[in-house]
């Protein structure tokens, strides 16, 4: 396990002025730590200096300033940070970079900060090797004793949502003791401050589920659908559930609910592009053990309100699916598995879901079916030039009589180009499904984690990419994980770290562990003059 040391306090005392109006001096303190072992010694040994950068729109000149310290020191002082009007939603953004004898970087450490002239507070950078994920911990130097950044319970299935301020919002999971064996779903959610590195209870929902979804809507968190274990027996949820901000910035349940026409899991939630609603399509109803695909889409106002629901032809019904909201505003639904006969089948189709001025109807067309059918793959819409291609990665074939168990499991990712055809596939160096996709900063794609039919997906791949006319190059590089996992949720933080958490692990034994633990991926800065 790594653990985390402090090397270094920067005691930063801002001054900010808004306007001609000067702000009280705000006391800024940023603690860096570093991992111990092999990793966090070398760095230790190598650095040299430090530079602080920092810039954000919250500042008058947004493209901000950098400064040099010793490797040694013990503070630093930034005054007359001129920050703009009513700047507490913008960003403040403060990198810090390590470099050896030579200007070599050996490591860095970020943190994105709001209300820049608001209260005194300390900020954590987890200051950790570049390129590399690092388990995520905190150290206590009141105490000198190291916390571990977990969650406060092991979960799977779980969802991951930003809240506005920048906190990440963890709602429910499940204890998974075998494929398809779910022991315990929670209805316990926690919050996860990146500011702090800390976890802390939030508000409990009224169901237990996993495997749902959890969408933010503006200043709301709409939780739909979702398994359940009732008396040893898993069921789809039927219930909607919303949480919201207050004045306070204060994460609280709703009083209003709602009830689904069917109750669903497995099923996908997307902001419509016109009004802000929230639409649900496909997903699979359990209920006393036997699955039934689901024949409705629904369409839901953020604070709950039932706006409608509509038939999904048989065809058309799927779960399992992955689906994007495209640059021209409709929705890409890609794979999934239904039911015939009541055996599972595996679907390469795609879809087209437009909607109307008022999202109120939808028109579904067919799109260019995949090369292989696609159950569970991750998939993602790529933010590059054109913002039109789109990724779907992994994903399996399934056994007939068990959704749960892959007849086989891909190696491929198919880019879905401008013209809406799949033109390009490329090999990954595992098979992967239960995997994360996602977007760095930078533009790489990171595939994480997975479940290759056998055991876990080892190591993470990285691909780079190009303009729509270069394409992807298809040679990925590999990262070595922390813990091999699937069943997690990954998102990429606000400072450009990707943050890993919960899932299910294999041991040598063939045994499922649910995890709590999480850690972290540190890129590369950008480069600076």
């Amino acid at each position: 396990m790594i653990r985390w040391i402090v090397r270094s306090v920067l005691m930063l005392l801002v001054l900010a002025t808004l306007g001609a109006t000067a702000c009280s001096p705000a006391k800024l303190d940023v603690v860096l730590y570093y991992p111990s072992g092999d990793d966090g010694s070398e760095i230790y040994q190598k650095i040299a200096k430090f530079e602080v950068r920092f810039a954000g729109q919250a500042l008058d000149d947004p493209s901000g300033a950098k400064t040099e310290i010793s490797a040694d020191t013990n503070g630093l002082a930034l005054n007359d940070i001129a920050c703009k009007k009513e700047e507490s939603n913008l960003p403040f953004d403060l990198r810090v970079v390590g470099f050896d004898e030579n200007d070599n970087i050996v490591g860095s450490g970020r943190q994105v900060i709001y209300q820049l002239c608001g209260k005194p507070r300390n900020i954590y950078l987890f200051f950790s090797p570049l390129e590399q994920f690092s388990t995520l911990s905190r150290f206590r130097p009141e105490s000198n004793v190291t916390e571990p950044g977990r969650m406060e319970r092991i979960r799977a299935g779980h969802r991951i949502t930003y809240l506005p301020d920048g906190r990440l919002l963890i709602t429910g999971g499940a204890i998974i003791d075998g494929p398809g064996n779910f022991s315990e779903t929670t209805n316990h959610t926690e919050i996860f401050d990146p500011e702090t590195g800390l976890f802390e209870d939030g508000p409990k929902m009224k169901n237990a589920r996993a495997f749902h979804t959890a969408t933010l809507v503006g200043s709301r968190i709409f939780i739909a659908g979702g398994l359940d274990v009732q008396d040893g027996n898993v069921v789809s949820v039927g219930s909607v559930e919303v949480f919201e901000v207050n004045e306070k910035n204060e994460l609280v349940a709703s009083e209003k609910t709602a009830t689904l026409s069917e109750p669903r899991a497995f099923h996908t939630a997307i902001v419509t592009p016109n009004q802000g609603y929230v639409f649900l399509y496909g997903g699979v109803n359990w209920d006393a053990g036997k699955p039934t695909i689901n024949t409705q889409w629904e369409l839901f106002e953020a604070d709950g309100t039932d706006i409608g629901k509509g038939q999904i032809k048989e065809a058309d019904r799927r779960a399992w699916h992955g689906a994007v909201r495209l640059v021209d505003g409709k929705i890409l639904v890609a794979g999934g598995a239904t039911l015939e006969s009541d055996k599972w089948k595996a679907l390469n189709s795609t879809l087209f879901l437009e909607f109307s001025d008022d999202d109120s109807t939808i028109k579904v067309s067919s799109g260019d079916a995949m090369k292989v059918a696609r159950v569970a793959p991750a998939m993602i819409r790529l933010n590059d030039d054109a913002g039109a291609r789109v990724l779907i990665s992994g994903g399996m074939e399934t056994k007939e009589t068990s959704i749960f168990e892959p007849s086989k499991v891909h190696n491929t990712m198919e880019v879905r180009a401008a013209t809406g055809k799949f033109e390009e596939t490329l090999t990954m160096k595992s098979a992967r499904v239960f995997h994360s996709i996602n977007q760095l900063e930078d533009g790489r794609v990171m595939l994480f984690g997975g479940f290759d039919g056998t055991t876990m997906a080892s190591g993470a791949e990285v691909f780079l990419v190009g303009s729509s006319s270069e394409g992807l190059k298809k040679d990925s590089v590999s990262i070595a994980q922390r813990r091999d996992r699937f069943y997690h949720s990954a998102m990429v933080l606000n400072n450009g770290s990707l943050l890993v958490l919960g899932g299910v692990a294999v041991d040598e034994k063939g045994k499922y562990i649910t995890l709590y633990r999480g850690e972290i991926f540190n890129p590369r800065p950008p480069p600076t003059e």
